[in-house]
């Protein structure tokens, strides 16, 4: 049986006015639209109510309003490395990438939970919402609301940057481009293609 509920609050997450993270997603939006243009194609459009409640069948949980607001911007950023990154070098994924990505670290956490040094190597609270297309992936923790790296060696990275949240991620990505300061001590680059790197 499937418990559709949040485990920050032990309450069901419908309803919820939305979060102030929708304002900087439509900045971004913005700053791709003139100053990246191939990135902003490729943006996928809004994940609909079926491509959300397949997603939260598959992994058991509300999502947390934050992956709803962004996934509701946009369905992705592209299957490809270059897609407008989440955090360097971390396109967004879609409801079905996100849906097989958690299956498949989640039957290999199954796998290897009596190894030596695995313990808590993965959570099933923690929600890939981008990838590197190596193995490393960018998570939300369902539990805390916390955003960080994982990668398959150590599981959670020490060695990357973390937010405490996905708003304060968008947010400091949506500063930066608008400023043209760094994030995460890098500067936003748009390639000749019109792709955004980060260096």
């Amino acid at each position: 049986m499937i418990f559709l509920v949040s485990l920050a609050t032990g309450q069901t997450l419908g309803g919820m006015a939305p979060v102030a993270i929708d304002d900087n997603l439509e900045h971004i939006d913005e700053w791709l639209r003139h100053h990246a243009p191939a990135a902003f194609a490729d943006l996928g459009p809004p994940a609909g109510p079926d491509h959300i409640a397949a997603l939260e069948s598959t992994i058991g949980l509300h999502l947390h309003p934050d992956v709803t607001a962004l996934l509701r911007w946009h369905n992705g950023s592209g299957r490809h490395d270059r897609g407008f990154p989440l955090s360097p070098g971390f396109p967004i994924n879609d409801t079905a990438q996100i849906a097989e990505t958690w299956q498949r670290l989640a039957t290999l956490a199954t796998q290897v939970r009596d190894d030596e040094g695995m313990q808590g190597w993965w959570e099933p609270t923690w929600i890939p919402v981008a990838s590197d297309y190596t193995g490393f992936e960018l998570v939300v923790d369902h539990v805390t609301g916390e955003v960080f790296h994982f990668d398959l060696t150590e599981g959670r990275s020490r060695r990357r940057p973390s937010w405490s949240d996905l708003t304060t991620i968008v947010s400091e990505i949506a500063t930066t481009l608008q400023s043209g300061s760094r994030f995460a001590g890098l500067a936003p680059v748009v390639d000749e293609d019109g792709y955004l790197d980060w260096g």
